[in-house]
């Protein structure tokens, strides 16, 4: 599953669940949910991970819509 790259593209920026979600203003537990493919990200929240994880273009298709 894509979704799975977030992980490891958090781990490789060396961020925890805890400080993404305090970014996106969501709890931890919500944060794993969303990074576990349980509940969808947001447009906003997207937004906010290309800027904080300094994504391109082509990493936010391929995480979030294939």
């Amino acid at each position: 599953m894509p979704i799975e790259q977030l992980k490891v593209l958090r781990k490789q920026a060396n961020f925890s669940q805890e400080y993404l979600g305090g970014e996106l203003e969501i709890s931890q537990s919500t944060y794993n949910k969303k990074e576990n493919g349980i509940i969808p990200f947001s447009l906003e929240e997207i937004k906010e991970l290309k800027t904080i994880l300094n994504l391109d273009n082509k990493q936010i298709i391929n995480i979030f819509l294939d």
